[in-house]
């Protein structure tokens, strides 16, 4: 439609304005100017369509119509007679019948002309403008080309605003709209075209789009006023035959790359989206602290896909071969593309690391893929072997090449291994076991470059590592640490009248000294915070939400490195030995961070596996925590399908395992009803010996009856420290009593002054209602002194007119209020800047501000919000004793491969429709490809560009919006000028033949007739016959 507007309201600008240019323009509106009269005639037809066809109703017409009717009709087999003649009764019947007939003369064509006048209203006839100049022609132009009301330009050169004639030769431009014409900067064909120039819209734009017919009527104009005389020639038209080529455009060696990489996409984004999706669910932080390394974990999913991959590959491989898509060697293709799928995977890696959302990687993921395939795209045209040799660090550029290669050996026969030393791109200068060797380089480079960001740049959880680690020795030769034979650092302990004394009789296996956390944001999470924490104890962290009680645990199991201290864990620096730490360390986050394919037992296995647990002892290991955590009837259920009270002592269960000797859990009791509670409660009760338990929670009453010690924060520092009977000793202010009331009528106020100054004890009143006297005691009373104060109570209270009386003692809840009130606090806000927005995009929105996000993201929708039925358990001991050596070393990370593999094959197995989409992707994608190259010849190339991705043309789309949106000023006039003439073409372009015998039978007459006729076949278009041999070569890539 943008090419066909300008044709109907389009104008023609003419410069300059002088009086013989106006005589031309004058002379050109003729044609127009009869195309405006037919448009008014046309216009006016409908008002008079009715009384003409009352005219023809009237007349002898429509007599001898019917009559002719009659006759036809009469014939005895009129029903026999063909369908044209039935037509032509319908006409006799209708063609004069009376005006308001439909299918009448005058009906019909009234119907005609009014549809017609809807859509000749726009055309333009007034369309030649005289402009001052070609500068303001140019102008003008730009202005009306926005509004696509521009269609050519008329520059009359080297000629005066008031000239009155035109030179004897004259030059004028033709400044037609570019997008109706072919590029000036070429005027014949490229040798490689080997087809004819036949489409109206593409080849032939001088004649479609009205360009030579504006010529030839410039032409006449001259001519006539030049020559003074309205004498015309006749000008004739005619394309030259061309020789019958079968061209097929469907370019096998580039689509077939194209078709390979489409085939890897799905199993790429999904291995991209597996991983990060155990990232965003924080199990691979879950199995990070639990003592898995970060490559083991990598490597277990490209294991994995590999093995599907190779058997995609090998199904690519058969139905190329065997399909007879390309004579390739079997096992050289298979080999090929086996090396691109382990060099994909090896991206797949690298890319993994930068995301921590599982969505934005997919998509991010299909998106790069097709990147990297750009530079072979680009590599074709730049035809540079510098560009080429840079190209090969993109696998699917590498993989273009090698295909492009191995397609054209294909048509020689050539494409084996005996001849893979010849299979080469000679204008890249590059062959296909350079290709090879590249996609052996890009996996070690991949691989490597994964290592290393996710050491030196773990994403949201993690501790990073200087840029440098891998030059330093400790990396390499960690030192290995005896959690029997540690020598923690001794320095002085929390001072003051809030901390209780230390107990110097047990162990103490955890020290932390002056650590502070402060986030991005300027956030003080933690602030010089010291405590320590012994064996056989639980302490519990209580305070409340943005204390800092989820950042301290989330230092100490190495999911953030603090900002200043430090902490040691059995004689182990977190900084500098974390991998030792999480040797003994164990973790139940706030939330079931559980694999939702595996069963009970099979996380168990897993977990006991990656904290070291020989193969021989890891099924009496496993079967001694289901028995801890009363799960022996559920071992072969799947996690998904555990109530919330199971789940917890699952996840508990999974913290204790392997020796775990230092054990954080982060609201173990959160989300479960009272009885799943108190069977929790008895479980880490039976399983605290030989340990040390840190525990937070919300519910007093739990850390009241759990916690040996209970430490209270608040905005990052450490309020108090001791037992439960210690902070209520040190700030329980009195003990309450509660005496009701006998008698509302009686004044009590000299009661009251009775009973304080006859009590034992140091008692006043607090509080009275109607009801009942509240009195307080201190709560350092002697509790002799009690005593002999409550039966002296018991005995007088009948003379006080009182009756029952109760007393109650201060609560862990008033104490932890008064220690730690509840504030309210604005997290300032922090701009990033552009680099910190895209780093939040890139990890799916979730910054380090947010302190609680280690232990508070569950693992799927079904482990959260859900409470367990009462049951009775009788919880067995855990036997510490009979734990057995934890793996170390080779057979420790032999161990974890193992381990996660076996996980990595369980998923898969009970992941038949995932696996089988995985594995036919790529059956799919080639059959397609070879289903178009059964079609015709002519229907590959369309349907091949219907079926690219849609977000490849979405961008191709916007790409071109951008490019022509601001740049039409330079689109137009940029474009170099063309002079129209014929020596352009050579000398042998111009041939005279003189016709004065107008005898059809003469020779001259017979020539002539040759060039206006369409040509026959002739030899042409035998097979066999060398046509042009000279343009035929090699267009190989």
């Amino acid at each position: 439609m943008q090419r066909v507007r300008p044709l109907f309201i389009g104008y023609i600008l003419v410069t300059p304005p002088s009086p013989v240019v106006e005589e031309m323009i004058e002379i050109l509106n003729n044609p127009l100017r009869f195309l405006g009269f037919l448009r008014q005639k046309l216009y006016e037809y409908p008002e008079i369509s009715d009384n003409l066809q009352d005219a023809f109703y009237r007349s002898d017409l429509r007599a001898a119509s019917m009559n002719v009717l009659a006759f036809l009709r009469s014939y005895e087999e009129h029903k026999k007679l063909p369908q044209w003649v039935k037509s032509i009764e319908f006409v006799l019947e209708h063609i004069f019948g009376p005006p308001s007939d439909p299918y009448s003369f005058g009906g019909a064509t009234k119907n005609l002309t009014e549809t017609v006048n809807k859509y000749i209203t726009c055309f333009l006839t007034d369309r030649f403008v005289m402009v001052a100049n070609e500068s303001a022609m140019e102008d003008t132009a730009l202005c009306l080309t926005d509004y696509q009301q521009y269609f050519s330009g008329i520059v009359i050169v080297n000629m005066t605003d008031n000239a009155t004639e035109f030179e004897p030769l004259t030059t004028y431009k033709i400044r037609h709209l570019p997008t109706l014409t072919d590029n000036t900067q070429g005027y014949v064909d490229s040798a490689r075209r080997l087809f004819d120039r036949n489409m109206p819209f593409n080849d032939l734009k001088y004649l479609t789009y009205g360009f030579s017919f504006l010529q030839e009527a410039v032409d006449r104009a001259i001519i006539a006023i030049r020559a003074n005389s309205s004498r015309s020639v006749g000008m004739y038209s005619q394309q030259e035959p061309y020789p019958c080529i079968n061209y097929d455009t469907f370019n096998v060696a580039g689509f077939f790359a194209l078709f390979v990489i489409l085939s890897y996409i799905i199993p790429a984004a999904l291995l991209v989206k597996n991983i990060v999706h155990e990232k965003e669910l924080r199990l691979k932080e879950q199995m990070r602290i639990m003592g898995l390394g970060d490559m083991v974990h990598l490597w277990s999913w490209a294991i994995i896909s590999l093995v599907l991959n190779i058997t995609s590959t090998f199904i690519i491989v058969m139905i190329t071969k065997f399909g007879h898509l390309l004579k390739i060697d079997f096992w050289l293709l298979f080999v090929f593309l086996s090396l691109f799928a382990m060099s994909s995977i090896a991206m797949c890696l690298l890319l993994s690391t930068f995301f921590s959302n599982a969505n934005i990687s997919t998509a991010a993921t299909c998106i790069v893929y097709f990147l990297f395939f750009f530079p072979f795209q680009l590599s074709v045209k730049a035809r540079s072997a510098t560009f080429t040799q840079f190209t090969l660090i993109f696998p699917q550029t590498t993989l273009g090449y090698g295909m492009a290669m191995l397609a054209n050996a294909a048509e020689s026969d050539e494409a084996t291994w005996s001849d893979i030393k010849s299979i080469r791109l000679e204008a890249y200068d590059v062959g296909l076991i350079e290709c090879m060797v590249a996609f052996a380089v890009e996996i070690v480079t991949f691989v490597i470059l994964a290592w290393y960001k996710s050491a030196v740049s773990p994403g949201i959880y993690g501790v990073s590592l200087p840029w440098y680690f891998c030059l330093t020795r400790s990396y390499w030769s960690p030192r290995s640490v005896s959690v029997e034979d540690h020598d923690p650092p001794y320095d002085s302990q929390p001072a003051g009248d809030t901390f209780d004394v230390e107990p110097s009789y047990l162990n103490m296996t955890v020290h932390i000294s002056g650590m502070s956390k402060i986030y991005g944001n300027g956030t003080k999470a933690l602030d010089q915070l010291s405590m320590r924490l012994y064996e056989d104890q639980i302490t519990a962290l209580l305070g409340h939400n943005g204390a800092g009680k989820t950042t301290t645990m989330s230092i100490l199991c190495g999911l953030y490195s603090p900002s200043s201290g430090s902490a040691h864990v059995y004689g182990m620096d977190i900084r500098s030995e974390m991998q030792g730490v999480r040797d003994v360390l164990g973790v139940c986050p706030q939330y079931n961070v559980l694999f939702s394919h595996l069963t009970v037992a099979e996380q168990l296995k897993l977990f006991a596996a990656l904290k070291g647990t020989p193969d021989s002892d890891l099924k009496h290991e496993v079967e001694e925590i289901l028995d801890a955590v009363s799960l022996v009837d559920k071992a072969g259920a799947l996690a998904s399908t555990l109530s919330g009270g199971m789940k917890r002592r699952l996840s508990i269960g999974i913290a204790l395992l392997g020796g775990s000797r230092f054990v954080i859990l982060d609201e173990p009791t959160a989300g479960v009803d009272v009885n799943s509670r108190k069977e929790i409660w008895t479980l880490l009760q039976n399983n605290k010996k030989g340990r040390t338990i840190l525990l937070s929670t919300h519910h007093m009453d739990e850390a009241d009856i759990l916690s040996d010690r209970i430490a209270i924060l608040s905005e990052g520092r450490l309020i108090s420290l001791g037992s439960s009977i210690f902070l209520k000793n040190k700030f329980g202010d009195s003990f309450q009593m509660f005496a009701c009331k006998k008698e509302r009528s009686i004044d009590y106020t000299a009661i009251v002054t009775r009973i304080t100054t006859e009590a034992t004890v140091p008692i006043r009143l607090t509080d009275e209602t109607e009801e009942e006297l509240v009195f307080s005691i201190p709560i350092t009373t002697d509790s002799y002194k009690l005593e002999k104060f409550f039966s002296f109570f018991d005995s007088h209270k009948d003379a006080y007119h009182l009756g029952e009386y109760g007393i109650s003692a201060p609560t862990l809840q008033e104490i932890f209020v008064r220690l730690s009130p509840q504030r309210e606090y604005i997290v300032p806000r922090h701009k990033a800047g552009i680099l910190g927005k895209l780093k939040r995009t890139l990890r799916g929105g979730q910054v380090e501000t947010d302190q609680q996000h280690l232990m508070r993201t569950p693992a799927s929708a079904n482990d959260v919000g859900e409470t367990g039925g009462s049951r009775d358990a009788s919880p067995a001991m855990y036997e510490d004793e009979l734990m057995p050596t934890p793996l170390r070393g080779w057979e420790l990370s032999k161990s974890h491969t193992k381990a996660i593999l076996r996980s990595r094959c369980q998923y898969t197995v009970r992941s038949k429709k995932h696996v089988l989409f995985e594995m036919t992707s790529g059956f799919f994608t080639i059959k397609v490809f070879q289903s178009l190259m059964k079609f015709p010849k002519n229907y590959p190339r369309f349907a091949l560009q219907v079926i690219l991705p849609i977000c490849l043309l979405f961008l191709c789309e916007l790409y071109a919006k951008i490019q022509f949106s601001g740049t039409i000023p330079s689109y137009v006039s940029s474009q170099p000028e063309l002079p129209l003439i014929a020596e352009m073409y050579g000398n042998d372009t111009r041939s005279y033949i003189s016709v004065w015998d107008r005898d059809p039978s003469s020779l001259s007459h017979q020539l002539l007739s040759s060039f206006v006729e369409p040509p026959d076949m002739g030899t042409r278009c035998v097979n066999n016959v060398p046509v042009f041999e000279r343009y035929f070569f090699d267009l190989h890539l």
